[in-house]
């Protein structure tokens, strides 16, 4: 199992890093120039940024190994314990470090965006036209505006060192790639989940570690996933259980955070109320509770399983008739 962990961490996290490097280089691209292959920083930055994700799959794909070869189960559940406390309290906060470190020394991050001339590009009210960009960032064209029911009552703007007009607040540096490169919901949804969370967990980090322990406290209600191997005795619903389980709590995580309906719920005022009592005042402990509880209702569920499925083994072994030789057949 520590083979598949390595292997998921490093291959997964290179992989991944050598995508959102070229992912990351369409959004510096302009119509009419070349894509560059390589680039070090964002190969670097991919690494940080998915190093935690890889961390949280590689230890959901060591419960679909335990549960495709489930000899051993006691060696191979101390073994997920280890390395999900690894990935939550040292790799998950290792990646962060890194990554405040690497925007530190980031040289180009707030490079001007340079477009590419002769291209007609359309903006929420009309449409423009550069036939010449400056080095000053100052353009010369056309301006169409097309305000008013089907353009009738437009006007053209004679532009004469006009300031590059910013047509979105995306990284794309030219709408004509972002117009043309849309991402599926099916992947789009996946990754805004992934991005806010971690967004979140670098906030509460930055804040100090005991803050991020309470973010992740996430990572208990991922090892409690563990206990969800023993639902059945069908491996694959037991395998589909896990990976519906993760998904689950992922987005359970994300919605306490960035949805109003968990914050201003009574649940939650309740919550925050008792423990402020006691002495402990923080808005997000609401989460830390729901976390231990999820962890604890999937053990639970994980031991009861076990026992059920182990009793009815037993039976089924021990209700075999006895086969035997008889003296006739020899």
């Amino acid at each position: 199992m520590a083979l598949v962990y390595v292997s998921v961490v490093l291959v997964g996290t290179l992989g991944g890093a050598f995508l959102y490097m070229l992912c990351m280089n369409l959004t510096r691209l302009v119509v009419g120039a070349s894509l560059p292959f390589f680039s070090a920083d964002f190969f670097l930055r991919g690494i940080f940024l998915l190093m935690p994700l890889m961390g949280m799959l590689a230890c959901v794909l060591m419960i679909l190994y335990e549960i495709r070869h489930s000899s051993g189960n006691f060696v191979k559940t101390i073994a997920f314990l280890i390395f999900g406390l690894f990935t939550w309290l040292f790799l998950i906060p290792l990646s962060l470090k890194c990554f405040s470190v690497h925007e530190d020394m980031r040289e180009d991050k707030n490079l001007a965006k340079m477009l590419s001339p002769e291209f007609f590009r359309r903006e929420y009210r009309g449409i423009y036209y550069y036939s010449r960009i400056l080095p000053d960032l100052t353009a010369d064209g056309l301006y169409i505006n097309l305000e008013g029911i089907n353009g009738e009552q437009g006007r053209v703007t004679v532009l004469k060192k006009s300031g590059i007009h910013a047509f979105s607040d995306s990284d794309f540096a030219d709408p004509l790639i972002e117009d043309g490169i849309k991402m599926p919901v099916v992947l789009k949804a996946p990754l805004e989940v992934y991005d806010g969370l971690y967004r979140r967990a670098k906030t509460l980090f930055d804040m100090g570690y005991i803050y991020y322990l309470l973010f992740a406290s996430a990572g208990l209600a991922f090892i409690g996933i563990c206990g969800l191997r023993f639902c059945s005795t069908w491996r694959l619903l037991n395998a589909l259980i896990v990976v519906l389980s993760s998904c689950l709590i992922s987005a359970i995580n994300y919605a306490f955070y960035y949805l109003p309906f968990f914050s201003k719920s009574k649940l939650n005022l309740f919550v925050v109320r008792f423990f402020s009592e006691i002495g402990f005042v923080y808005t997000d402990v609401t989460i830390l509770v729901i976390n231990i509880l999820v962890c604890i209702v999937c053990s639970l569920i994980g031991l009861t399983s076990f026992r059920l499925t182990a009793n009815t083994e037993s039976e089924e072994y021990t209700s075999l008739p006895a086969e035997g030789f008889d003296e006739e057949d020899l």
